[in-house]
């Protein structure tokens, strides 16, 4: 056996750094685990996690750092519970696999992580205090197993039987030689149902036919093809239902005899976790579809809305008489052309204005009606004008329109006019006070 602790065999510092790296951006990023990191310091949280990862694979430090209940109790206080921890050691192991960490290895870092599985998600207290620190000399052993395997042959057999996963190993005979009490949950065969049967017996049903040819191909050839590789498959359970689970295959060689060992990892939980962030992706699409939608139905009405605004506008600047718009506050919002000639102010000179500058609105007027004053020009010339207010409720108030004429020339004729009228009238009575004169 390796003398080496399980430390060095992943790699050493350059393999955790890059493996903390890799784990802390999936469960980041990980919907029903990311919660749990939100306002943490992940850059401090990294050096911690690389320092207690290297004591207990091994590495030839010492760990100062909170005992594993008081530094997972306020996780544990925001609802980090069992299906959780599965989760972050499922990340782990996944990071290890695509660092080419042989499967055999992985499956040793996942006996040691789950060892504390216990005592962190169970309630902090003195006697789990004291089970952690056991539990981390525990694990720092089990780094360290070396050319003494008679004297850890039966810790490690415990381990296996309840280790958190299903751990079930077979000879080269197919024949059940380990079924762990996790592996009894997970098919609901108990250890005497199992021991000694050909693991066809419990494979999925649409896998009986080949299973068997599978392991003597690998016996035969000595081609992993499935060894060392993580795979999701689906466990056939006693009663027929199925399980997704995460299945690792470890061959063992002693001597001219060949065991191979499957890791079991129950995924209900996190699939069921996917299932659930599926769904919330697909509402999160369709509401944002929704979303898309109406905002581009907003926009083509808008578009129409300003068109017909930039049409009104342009309709209401060649007018010849001349427009002026007031808002609530008797301030000037549109001032046309027209209005620019009979008043001799530019429209930059009003916007914004008082409409006192140029007319006097009464806004008590009767809208429709119409009313004629004599008006100031911006060179104190007078003239005449004849105006009709509308008046048009809006969400600030109310807002004002006046329709201007200039009559100024209208007025002079008709004065004019009434001048002429006047001077027919004084020479008829003349003639007529003639004629009496006369007559007498």
């Amino acid at each position: 056996m390796d003398n080496k602790s399980l430390f060095e065999r992943i790699g050493g510092k350059a393999t955790l750094d890059a493996a903390v790296d890799i784990f802390y951006t999936k469960i980041s990023s990980d919907i029903s685990i990311g919660h749990f990191f939100k306002g943490t310091d992940l850059a401090n949280q990294k050096i911690k996690q690389r320092t207690f990862l290297s004591y207990v694979f091994g590495a030839p430090i010492k760990y100062a750092g909170k005992d594993m209940g008081n530094a997972h109790k306020r996780l544990v206080e925001n609802g980090l519970n069992e299906d959780h921890f599965n989760v972050f050691t499922l990340h782990f192991s996944n990071t290890l696999n695509e660092l080419n960490i042989p499967a055999d290895l992985i499956q040793e870092v996942e006996v040691i992580l789950n060892s504390f599985k216990a005592h962190i998600i169970k309630e902090n207290n003195s006697q789990n205090n004291n089970q952690n620190e056991n539990n981390m000399a525990l694990g720092k052993n089990l780094s360290n197993l070396n050319s003494k395997p008679n004297d850890v042959s039966d810790l490690y057999s415990k381990l296996l039987m309840e280790a958190a996963d299903a751990v079930v190993t077979i000879d080269e005979t197919k024949s059940i030689i380990l079924w762990n009490r996790a592996a009894e949950r997970i098919w609901g065969y108990s250890a005497e149902e199992t021991l000694g049967k050909n693991i066809n017996n419990f494979v999925p049903t649409e896998h009986k036919q080949n299973h068997d040819r599978y392991v003597e191909s690998n016996l035969h050839t000595r081609v992993d093809k499935i060894v060392g590789r993580g795979r999701e498959v689906e466990v056939e359970r006693k009663d027929g239902t199925r399980v997704p689970v995460l299945l690792t295959m470890t061959k063992v060689e002693d001597g001219d005899k060949t065991f191979y060992m499957a890791t079991v990892k129950d995924m209900s939980v996190e699939y069921e976790m996917r299932r659930q962030a599926e769904h919330q992706k697909e509402e999160l699409q369709a509401q944002e579809e929704e979303l898309r939608q109406s905002m581009e139905e907003i926009q083509t009405a808008q578009e129409a809305v300003a068109k017909e605004k930039a049409v009104m506008q342009a309709t209401l600047e060649q007018s010849s008489d001349g427009i002026v718009t007031v808002n609530a506050d008797k301030n000037i919002v549109f001032y046309n052309n027209a209005a620019e000639l009979m008043f001799g102010f530019l429209r930059s000179e009003v916007l914004g204005k008082n409409v006192n500058i140029i007319l006097p609105i009464d806004e008590n007027e009767n809208a429709g009606k119409s009313k004629e004053l004599e008006a100031n020009k911006k060179d104190g010339s007078k003239f005449w004008l004849n105006y009709t207010l509308s008046k048009v409720k809006v969400d600030d108030g109310f807002q004002f329109t006046a329709f201007i004429k200039d009559i100024t020339e209208d007025k002079k004729a008709f004065d004019r006019m009434e001048q002429a009228q006047r001077e027919i009238e004084a020479r008829i009575a003349s003639v007529d006070t003639a004629c009496i004169v006369s007559e007498t």
